[in-house]
């Protein structure tokens, strides 16, 4: 039986897929990469964010991820109140999932602060036990602070389910040794996805039976 609920932020419960597409674009732009479509954005991205970065075309040997990094979030977090939205139907999910005794918690490759007020903007962070955040805006991945977390907090991960839009979302559940679910919606194509689970779901009515059915 379930109990605990971990969600990612970005892509799951926050829609700023186009936001970060098209961020990404102007960056490319700006430093000589060719444009990329919507289609290669989502089946390749990917944590650590500097291997995507790689992907997509950025030669790093030239320039300075730590720069990149933080001309995105300037201008993601400039952007951020007027070009990101929650999805579809999050609030009633929330709501039901709060209101039957789940505990809930955010799990973020975003700096935990920037986390905290974001969800607060959204107008979200009541729903939340807690929220577990990165300690820099590099998106090395957030498997380890993940671990920390839960192990502090003592919780079960048999009775624990881990909902996230990426591949590494598929890792980080994994390696938490929780049940995992993956939003066909987020930062990732469905082909992309479906090469390391069949638990996906397309929308929040979807994902709350299969939570029930566990």
């Amino acid at each position: 039986m379930i109990k605990n609920i971990f969600f990612d932020f970005n892509g799951t419960l926050l829609d700023d897929v186009f936001l970060t597409f098209d961020i990404e674009n102007k960056l490319a732009k700006k430093y000589g990469v060719p444009p990329f479509s919507m289609e290669k954005y989502l089946d390749v991205f990917c944590f650590p964010v500097r291997d995507y970065y790689e992907k997509i075309g950025f030669d790093l040997s030239k320039i300075d991820f730590n720069k990149l990094s933080h001309e995105f979030m300037d201008e993601f977090y400039k952007r951020f109140s007027k070009d990101t939205k929650l999805y579809d139907g999050l609030i009633p999910f929330l709501s039901k999932l709060k209101k039957e005794g789940y505990k809930l918690f955010v799990v973020s490759a975003t700096k935990h602060e920037d986390l905290v007020n974001q969800l607060k903007e959204k107008g979200i962070d009541m729903f939340f036990d807690d929220f577990i955040g990165s300690s820099n805006i590099a998106g090395k991945g957030k498997i380890d602070y993940s671990k920390d977390f839960v192990n502090s907090k003592n919780i079960n991960t048999n009775e624990s389910v881990f909902i996230g839009d990426t591949i590494h979302d598929y890792e980080v559940g994994s390696a938490l040794k929780m049940k995992v679910v993956l939003v066909t919606f987020g930062h990732n194509s469905e082909k992309l996805l479906k090469t390391v689970s069949s638990n996906l779901v397309s929308n929040y009515d979807e994902l709350y039976r299969l939570i029930k059915s566990y």
